[in-house]
């Protein structure tokens, strides 16, 4: 992903997105007041259009050099307060995470253990991916009220050590019960840091942006980093904002012969609609549901959980090669993906509660009190 004009173009397509989406934010600012309360947690996010997908890793060049940027573009109201110092920080070999927040939100116990554990789980899977080819990384995470407008950009030399990254996120994300989104986000940028860093350190005069169907591969392959990353910090992840649709038809899987296409070098499909990003979603929506099921949620200490994590591996997620075969052995499996069901009530109070089990089973593994 080189080039300014290129980065221009995702970031404005990033504002106009967002910027749409404004209503319905306002809609899920309840969340953190009602973690205990009859609302469904996951309607909460999803009124709430409650990602994190402002959030990008780019790479550029700089005359000679290359810089990454990172960063995190969102709509909002209210233009964004400045923030006091750090409140949490968790450090984990050559991982550094810092979060920074309001006066008004101090940080607990519970944040500084989930600091803490984001730091272990991403040094963990970033070392069992890249092994020592692993980059030293400083996470600068700036949480913002609810409603802010966030552009928060930072470049940085890739021959940095560490090299440093800066996202942000809001409040509601950051309550307890919905942080599994910010540790998928996050880690999801991390991985495309982590992928390209390397090639750009050893070859930065021939460094170039990937094919249309290398980048759907790496984009498939960094959902499923975040996801492992995801299982490990919060002990849960989801695929409930991830039910894009593909070539018109619901449940946000691909078929075994649109993976074949994929692994062919054909790049996205006639007629998909979907841009680079959503066709990776694609891909691992189906990876996920021809491991576990057509479920939307997996705790990291059950089995489904304990699967998912270990494809997140050198083998599958070092290279473009790795992720191709595996994406090509379930393009190859004889059976298509099947697809996430439509959500409705019943599934969302099944899904709340699979939810709060899993999020008490986090706070007895940090020997905190429930909520």
């Amino acid at each position: 992903m080189v080039g300014r004009r290129v980065r221009l173009q995702r970031i404005e397509r990033m504002r106009r997105r967002l910027l749409a989406r404004l209503p319905a934010v306002a809609a899920g600012l309840c969340l953190a007041a009602c973690a205990t309360s009859g609302v469904s947690i996951q309607d909460e996010l999803r009124a709430a259009a409650s990602d994190i997908g402002g959030s990008f890793v780019l790479f550029r060049r700089d005359g000679d050099d290359i810089l990454i940027r990172s960063g995190t573009v969102r709509g909002g109201a209210e233009p964004p307060p400045t923030l006091d110092a750090e409140c949490a920080r968790g450090s984990a070999h050559k991982i550094q995470v810092v979060v920074a927040r309001s006066a008004r939100f101090p940080c607990n116990e519970l944040d500084a253990a989930w600091t803490t554990g984001f730091a272990k789980s991403l040094s963990l899977a970033l070392a069992g991916v890249f092994a020592d080819a692993a980059p030293s990384l400083a996470v600068s995470l700036s949480i913002f009220p609810d409603r802010t407008r966030i552009d928060v950009e930072a470049d940085d030399d890739v021959g940095a050590d560490p090299v440093n990254l800066s996202f942000a996120s809001t409040e509601l994300e950051f309550a307890p019960m919905a942080r599994r989104l910010i540790s998928h986000a996050v880690a999801h940028e991390v991985f495309h840091a982590g992928l390209h860093l390397g090639r750009a350190r050893a070859a930065p005069e021939s460094f170039e942006r990937f094919a249309d169907f290398e980048r759907i591969l790496e984009e498939a392959a960094a959902e499923l980093f975040g996801i492992c990353v995801s299982l490990a910090t919060d002990n849960v992840a989801s695929r409930a904002e991830s039910n894009v649709t593909v070539n018109g038809r619901p449940g946000g899987v691909l078929t075994d012969s649109e993976l074949r296409q994929l692994v062919r070098e054909r790049g996205p499909m006639d007629g998909s609609g979907l841009d680079l990003s959503n066709m990776g979603q694609a891909a691992a929506n189906s990876i996920w549901t021809s491991v576990i099921g057509p479920t939307y949620l997996a705790s990291g200490d059950s089995d489904d959980g304990r699967t998912l994590s270990s494809l997140c591996s050198a083998e599958n997620l070092a290279s473009i090669d790795g992720i191709r075969r595996l994406v090509g052995t379930f393009a190859e499996d004889g059976s298509d993906a099947p697809p996430f069901p439509d959500w409705n009530a019943k599934i969302g109070v099944e899904y709340d509660g699979v939810y709060r089990s899993a999020h008490a089973r986090w706070l007895s593994m940090q020997n905190l009190a429930p909520e």
